[in-house]
């Protein structure tokens, strides 16, 4: 976490395993390149601090024991032994134990859930890689004012997602500090407008239908866009905008009937080349979402209470599990993975 350059030995170690996925490595370079802009000293305080939050697990390694589960963190031990929040250790240890001999003592704080849970701030973001770009430490006492802005506060100025004003959210924290807003802490998976640092598992592979019984593609014969999946990705409840989730509104949108909507027609090929295709026909839902989608959930609704998990079996379809792995999906030629942490593996 505190190396400057990382050693070029990485190459040859992912040579000499038959890495498949070596440019994976310039994830990892520009996941741990913020943190190179701060002091070591500063980020082993950080890092203590994170320790003791709420749905943490933390890893370690001395000089007289090797890689092991050093502490837990968890609000509820009847939740995380529910849900099992400890299923990803052994998988890490397992990882490590091959380069086990070559580790140095350390100390690393995961987050047992399966999406990505640290928010960027554009601006402190930016002024650690400037940081680290110029190989020195920042003063964490000077770093911007945080302003709370959701998902915006990702963006930079002057891109679509950034507000031109932050009056309207009137939430500037005025400790300027990275411990709350940007701890170094491993999860199961990233994404653009996060941090978390991300840890290989497979926690959520899901094995389909084998490649040797997949059809050739003149022998698919459904040609509809097809996706199966459960409403992962947030916590749902009444106080939450659960419906504009990205799955639960991706299933909402696929399957009504209800009304019209501006459907864009294919362009025709003339000598002269394409046609624009205009600004869109409205075309009845009823008519276009069933000749084109086939999407919908699988299972039990995830991430909510018993009551709120009722209610939502109510409101969407939920097709058996194992639609997941059906050899029916092979006959399609279209196959959507709408699952949005990177860590999603097959399973749609």
């Amino acid at each position: 976490m505190t190396a400057r350059n990382p050693r070029l030995s990485r190459w040859d170690f992912a040579k000499e395993m038959e890495d498949q996925l070596p440019d994976e490595y310039d994830s990892i370079y520009r996941e741990l390149e913020p943190f190179w802009g701060m002091d070591p000293i500063d980020l082993a305080k950080i890092q203590a601090e994170l320790g003791t939050r709420v749905d943490t697990f933390t890893i370690s390694k001395n000089a007289t024991h090797d890689t092991n589960l050093l502490a837990t963190s968890f609000s509820d031990p009847e939740n995380w032994e529910r849900n099992n929040l400890l299923r990803g250790l052994e998988e890490i240890l397992s990882l490590l134990d091959p380069v086990e001999p070559a580790l140095r003592p350390f100390c690393a704080v995961f987050s047992p859930h399966p999406e990505p849970r640290l928010l960027s701030d554009y601006h402190v973001k930016k002024t650690l890689l400037d940081a680290a770009a110029a190989r020195k430490y920042i003063n964490l006492t000077e770093l911007p004012e945080v302003h709370n802005l959701g998902f915006a506060s990702a963006c930079a100025p002057g891109t679509p997602g950034r507000p031109t004003s932050v009056s309207a959210y009137d939430t500037t924290r005025t400790e300027r500090t990275f411990i709350y807003d940007h701890p170094p802490q491993f999860s199961y998976s990233t994404a653009p407008l996060y941090h978390d640092i991300q840890s290989p598992s497979s926690l959520r592979w899901a094995a389909g239908p084998s490649l040797e019984d997949d059809p050739e593609w003149e022998d698919k014969i459904d040609e509809r866009l097809r996706w199966r999946g459960s409403n992962v990705g947030m916590v749902n409840n009444e106080k939450m905008h659960w419906r504009n989730a990205h799955r639960s509104r991706l299933v909402a949108l696929a399957n009504d009937l209800n009304g019209t909507a501006n459907f864009l027609i294919p362009g025709r090929v003339e000598d002269e080349g394409w046609w624009r295709v205009g600004e869109g026909t409205l075309v009845e839902k009823s008519l276009i979402n069933p000749a084109l989608l086939d999407v919908a959930f699988v299972g039990k609704p995830m991430g909510c209470d018993v009551q709120f998990c009722r209610y939502m079996e109510t409101h969407f379809e939920w097709r058996k599990e194992r639609e997941l792995q059906d050899k029916d999906a092979g006959k399609h030629k279209y196959i959507l993975d709408a699952s949005l942490p990177s860590n999603s593996l097959n399973d749609g």
